[in-house]
């Protein structure tokens, strides 16, 4: 009773910090009303510890109101709370943002960071959402490179690849042979099976015979497909999804070889595309040299990605 006549006294703006005091150290009601108390404490420079960790139960357990508790988690982290808690958290931020594209605070950000550099970074959603992070970024700094470089190492071993692995710099790019790949990328609830349908087609029209396969989740309902287009090619696709016996098609899809990055030119089918310019141009000695780059770069990458 007590409690509710404070707080009604707190949403009217009538409270000193007695009132105050006493509702950090005993409320427990709905998360907005936690959040009001908790920005009204930090104003006053009350302890807040006690209320963040129930704010942060409450939102693990119910996973909803989570919109402005990255600045709570920041303030829990800081004033050393529970590991599992902070590492459940982490979690979830990370899942929301990688798989259903919310928008996440810095501060998870740099917990994760902090965690990636200790070795203490194992769960997926959190390894992929800060590269993801990452590679949005303009500028990233040697540790920050350093990290990224790390995971992109383990996901390559394990032949694992997301579309935004291209948003990295062309030194990422070579080092993991993701020059001329192009990606396909569909998103769905995790338990629908999911078909690629699709045909090549060249500048003259002419059409290959039409492909079908069954896609990989790859994690959490997102499905990819890497491609690799020569010069003057084109892939036409659709995808096909089926769940609880429920059929949906999506309409034609062009990819084209125009969308690898730069520096495709040097990637394996870079260089078979050139070779065939250096051919048909009856450039013997530029095709001689660039098979000789061809060969180099496939010993390489055989022995980068060979399985330890």
């Amino acid at each position: 009773m007590l409690a509710a006549q404070c707080i009604s006294c707190v949403k009217q703006g009538k409270y000193d910090e007695n009132v105050l005091a006493y509702l950090l150290a005993y409320y427990d009601g709905p998360v907005d009303t936690m959040k009001l108390l908790w920005k009204a404490g930090k104003t006053f420079g009350l302890e807040t510890f006690r209320l963040e960790e129930k704010i942060m139960l409450t939102v693990l357990f119910t996973r909803c109101s989570l919109s402005g508790t990255e600045e709570i988690f920041e303030s829990y982290w800081k004033n050393i709370g529970k590991q599992h808690l902070l590492k459940a958290y982490g979690n979830l931020m990370s899942y929301e943002y990688f798989v259903r594209g919310k928008k996440t605070g810095r501060a998870v950000f740099a917990w994760l960071e902090k965690e990636a550099q200790s070795g203490e970074l194992t769960e997926t959603a959190g390894r992929l959402a800060l590269l993801r992070h990452y590679s949005e970024m303009k500028k990233r700094t040697p540790l920050q490179e350093k990290i990224a470089r790390e995971l992109l190492e383990k996901y390559a071993q394990a032949g694992v690849k997301f579309p935004f692995f291209q948003n990295f710099g062309e030194d990422f790019l070579r080092e993991f042979l993701l020059f001329d790949k192009s990606f396909l990328e569909y998103r769905t609830d995790p338990a629908a099976a999911v078909w690629l349908t699709y045909h090549y087609e060249l500048e003259n029209g002419e059409k290959s015979r039409e492909y079908r396969e069954s896609l990989n989740n790859v994690y959490e309902g997102i499905f990819v497909r890497s491609a690799a287009l020569f010069e003057g090619e084109r892939m036409v696709y659709t995808f096909r999804e089926e769940k609880k016996g429920t059929v949906t098609e999506t309409g034609e899809q062009v990819l084209l070889p125009g969308e690898r990055k730069t520096g495709a030119e040097n990637g394996a089918y870079g260089l078979l595309n050139r070779m065939s310019r250096a051919v048909l141009d009856q450039n013997l000695k530029e095709a001689q040299s660039l098979y000789k780059d061809y060969r180099e770069q496939e010993c390489i990458g055989k022995q980068i990605f060979t399985l330890m």
